[in-house]
């Protein structure tokens, strides 16, 4: 079969882009679909994940991001000529690949159109990766004028999803706001589960996220700061970029943790590093799915986890293999740190545990799924 992937770039060391190649790596490799990886925003950036040679890349040269930089009347008129030459070079480009199914994750309504105008002959299926509540425009915006406004463009966009033949959410939870489509699965982030892992004993544990408001690191800090003189010895590392960066860094300081939080770089290598902490955190205020913990979990952590929207409810079992904690209350997700601290032989049995029920995501499962789909379409 013949598939495309549009996305504006995987430039970044980031979970949503590591899913994307290897599951594109896995269908081209293991089900010997004919995959093409379309971007518009990569320029000459190189893919930050490894792609099978079999997959094949193009970059259409169209940063709409530039668009922002400019005034009101300027950035329309420069969105219709960028918009105008993206459609241009997607529907040549569809012409002579001939795709079977289109794949993309861009919310964004002119370009959901523009991508279904280029080449209506295929199937189209939108990935979700946010959960729809926090991706709608409307729920961004609370001043009542704006929020009529915003709500007018979010009916636009759902007119150009209603288009698309398949929608794909990753957690169950989001399934449910999905109300207005007919065809929406539920297909969950995969990972590469790890056959063998070799656990480095610590006093640490991990977070991992871009470092923005999506992800709450301010609030971890805040929380384990309620708790940090009590171990000196143990301390948090945190794994990952982002505009927050030196705002946390000041928070950090000003909270006297220096000697126990730890920020380091986004890794491609993040498997090495949950093999050298104790247990694993997430203090989101919301998700699409929550991948750091599946990914944790099979590494065999133990998680603390916001029970946010969407997804930690449906990876972790509470009181099984992590816990799941009241999203705001941030005395209970401490006290939930200490007691893995404190107990050991409960870290490792959650541990086994997380490592068991982490497997239903292993890429073999998952895949298989979207094989499913593609065929059923």
């Amino acid at each position: 079969m013949n598939i495309v992937y549009i996305y504006k770039s995987m430039i970044l060391l980031a979970g949503m882009e590591r899913i994307l190649s290897d599951k594109m790596n896995l269908l081209a490799e293991y089900y010997n679909h004919d995959i093409t990886f379309i971007t518009y925003e990569q320029g000459n950036a190189p893919i930050s994940f490894k792609l099978s040679p079999k997959i094949k890349h193009y970059n259409i040269d169209c940063k709409f991001y530039k668009r922002y930089k400019c005034g009101f009347i300027k950035k329309n008129i420069l969105l219709y000529k960028m918009k105008k030459s993206f459609q241009k070079e997607l529907s040549k480009l569809l012409s002579f690949i001939e795709p079977n199914i289109i794949i993309t994750t861009i919310y964004e309504y002119q370009l959901l159109d523009i991508i279904y105008k280029s080449y209506p002959k295929a199937k189209f299926i939108l990935e979700s990766h946010v959960a729809r509540e926090t991706e709608m425009t409307s729920s961004h915006v609370k001043t009542p004028i704006l929020h009529q406004f915003a709500q007018l463009w979010d009916i636009y966009m759902e007119r150009y999803i209603r288009k698309y033949d398949c929608v794909v959410t990753l957690t169950k939870q989001d399934k449910t706001s999905w109300k207005k489509h007919n065809n929406v699965h539920v297909i969950p982030n995969m990972i590469t589960y790890p056959l063998e892992i070799a656990h480095t004993q610590s006093k640490r544990f991990i977070s991992v996220g871009r470092l923005n408001h999506q992800k709450g690191f301010d609030i971890l800090i805040d929380i384990w700061n309620l708790i940090a003189n009590k171990y000196p010895d143990w301390s948090l590392h945190i794994y990952g970029d982002g505009e927050l960066k030196n705002a946390l860094l000041e928070q950090i300081a000003k909270c006297k943790l220096n000697n126990s939080v730890f920020i380091h770089p986004a890794t491609s290598n993040i498997e090495e590093k949950y093999q050298k902490h104790e247990f694993c955190v997430m203090t989101s205020r919301y998700e699409g799915f929550g991948l750091v913990l599946a990914e944790a979990m099979s590494y065999g952590l133990p998680c603390v986890s916001f029970d946010c929207p969407c997804g930690p409810s449906e990876i972790i079992t509470n009181n099984v293999d992590g816990y799941l904690v009241p999203i705001g209350d941030n005395k209970v997700f401490a006290h939930r740190i200490e007691l893995l601290i404190n107990n050991v032989n409960q870290r490792n049995e959650m541990g086994s545990l997380a490592r068991i029920h982490a497997k239903r995501y292993s890429g073999d499962n998952i895949i298989k799924k979207w094989n499913e789909l593609f065929f059923n379409l």
